[in-house]
């Protein structure tokens, strides 16, 4: 019989939830109310996007809607919360995947409009990781993956898995574009500097020194790697 553990543990995040996939609730109390989710989470990115993902926070984006602090706290409650609404909004409306017969044409537009999305808002990587409760644009990205790569015969824990490694391939190839965007990333490329570290102190480096000499201006390291996860999914897959 159900002990109830589930919904406990569930029941920290219903304020959250409530937020993201429910009908907001209207304050009960005070004036007409000025705002709403939307105009607070479109602030939010404007901050986000100008200034990183650490610079968000309740009191800069009440300011920049010409509220009280206190008037937003009325919306939402935290700033996890007002970072949540803001991811909600900015990873919009995935692209409508038509697999047909070609899954892997279907699965590279996928990627393709998932990176075009993260450069668009070069914070997103970074606050869409970790074990956190989602809204229901997040997740229907991650249905439009399953529904691209349908064709592969892919199920389960494999499906799931592979999904998780598009999301992450993504992710880690978009450094050298958000360079000097976020707080984690400077104003310059570094890589001409690593380049002569290496070449002139990296002797313990002999592999890694010579895959850097041996690079090629214009390399595409995000399709690369596409591919390379694409072949695998093709040679393990039983519909592929």
């Amino acid at each position: 019989m159900p002990d109830g553990s589930d919904d406990a543990r569930a029941a920290p995040h219903e304020g959250l939830a409530r937020l993201l996939w429910g009908e907001p609730v209207p304050p009960a109390r005070g004036p007409r109310p000025s705002l709403d989710l939307a105009r607070i989470a479109a602030e939010t990115l404007v901050v986000a996007d100008t200034d990183g993902l650490p610079a968000v926070s309740m009191q800069k984006v009440a300011d920049r809607l010409g509220v009280s602090k206190m008037a937003l706290y009325r919306y939402v409650g935290s700033k996890d919360e007002l970072v949540a609404v803001a991811v909600e909004q900015a990873v919009g409306v995935p692209p409508e995947v038509d697999a047909g017969d070609d899954w892997r044409a279907a699965t590279v537009a996928w990627a393709t409009e998932l990176r075009e999305t993260w450069l668009t808002h070069p914070w997103l990587p970074a606050a869409t990781i970790g074990n956190r409760l989602m809204g229901p644009r997040e997740i229907a990205w991650s249905e439009a993956a399953a529904a691209a790569l349908a064709g592969s015969g892919l199920t389960g824990d494999a499906l799931r898995a592979v999904i998780t490694l598009l999301f992450s391939h993504t992710r880690s190839t978009l450094a050298r574009e958000v360079t000097g965007t976020q707080y984690w990333t400077t104003a310059d490329d570094v890589g001409a500097e690593m380049r002569v570290l290496l070449r002139e102190r990296g002797a313990a480096f002999p592999r890694t020194r010579a895959a850097e000499a041996a690079g090629v201006a214009g390399f595409d390291a995000w399709r690369f790697g596409l591919d390379v996860i694409l072949d695998g999914v093709a040679a393990r897959a039983p519909g592929a």
